[in-house]
This record gives C-alpha cells, structure tokens and sequence, in this order.
C-alpha cells in the first residue's frame, strides 16, 4: 500500500522565512519582499522536486523484477536516448535491491528449511566462516511473547533495522548466533548444496 505524498508547506515557509531571515541579518538595508519572494519559489521548486521524487520511488517500488528490466532496457534502447541513460540509475538500484531481496529470501528458506545444515559466509571483519546450523532449535531458546516489551520491541527493531540478519542455533558453539544472508555464499543442505 503506497501513501499519497503531499506538499509540506509548513517547511517550505520555515525555508523560505529562514532564508529571508538570513539574507536580512546579512543585509539589514535588503527588500525584505522581494528577498522572500525569491526564496519561496526555491522552496516550492525543491518541495516539487521531492514530491517527484517520493512519487516516482513509490511507482517503482510497485515493479516486479521483470518489469524494471524491461523498463531498463526500453529507456536504454530508446532512440532518443543517444547512448546515456542516466533514468536508469535509481531503476538499478531499485532492481539490485530487489534482487538482493529475493535472494535472500531464497537462502532464509533453505535455512529454515533444513533439519541441520553448513553454512558458509563472511563474518563482518571479512573473514569467512563456516557454520554447522540447526535453525528450528532457536525457537525453543527464544522467549518470544514471553519476553520483556522492551526484549520484544529490541528484536522487532532489529530485525526491522537488519532484515538480512537471520538468527540460528549454531551447533558447535552451543549458541543463538546472526547469519548475514547477504554474504553467504555456499549452503549446504543433507540434500543438495547450493553455491551463490
């Protein structure tokens, strides 16, 4: 569900006054008038500005993967174009995301999934590390409702802050630990072993 963005015109006049004010603290003899009418229309220039923004990245947030490719590739095969696409650039973006999004999606299942599995990633300092995972055994080391509102709020916001951190059971460590889904790079299940 996308909200509708709206102008603020509360800050574009705190940016308009603000500025004024500057500009007659550095000019006490200057047009008050003309000074805030020039510093308005900035405002709503870069209040539009933002609102395009804001409206173009709710569009594309909408998009399926397909959809950005294809409107990638329209907008760099565009005669017009003469060779630059720089539209593209907040397009790719969305779409790496998006793809980094379904991947990691794709791994947490595996994860999850498995009975037990090994794990390869890079830890935070870069180093790799390789990880015996049982991912069903933190359910039973969790508290979860159980917990303190401030135990539940803290989990809610970290998984809202670092959404590609998966917590398991690592089992040679006896210990809850963070999987960083971005950076594995190789899950290997009693099935199959997948490589990324």
């Amino acid at each position: 569900m996308t909200i509708a963005a709206t102008y603020d015109r509360r800050s574009i006049m705190t940016e308009a006054w603000s500025r004024t004010r500057a500009f007659m603290a550095r000019n006490p003899n200057g047009r008050r008038v003309i000074a805030f009418a020039s510093y308005l229309r900035e405002a709503w220039v870069n209040e539009k500005s933002r609102l395009a923004n804001v409206r173009e990245a709710q569009c594309v947030a909408g998009l399926t993967v397909d959809q950005l490719r294809a409107e990638i590739d329209q907008i760099e095969n565009s005669p017009t174009n003469g060779g630059t696409a720089p539209g593209t650039v907040h397009l790719r973006k969305t779409l790496t995301a998006k793809l980094a999004e379904e991947s990691n999606a794709q791994k947490r299942a595996i994860i999850q999934g498995a009975p037990a599995c090994v794990v390869t990633f890079a830890k935070a300092d870069g180093s790799r590390r390789v990880m015996r995972v049982e991912a069903h055994r933190v359910r039973h080391h969790v508290k979860g409702e159980q917990a303190s509102r401030s135990g539940r709020i803290a989990s809610h916001t970290r998984a809202y802050r670092h959404p590609n951190l998966l917590p398991v059971w690592d089992s040679e460590a006896q210990a809850i630990k963070s999987v960083n889904l971005s950076t594995v790079t190789r899950i290997e299940t009693p099935e199959q072993t997948h490589t990324y």
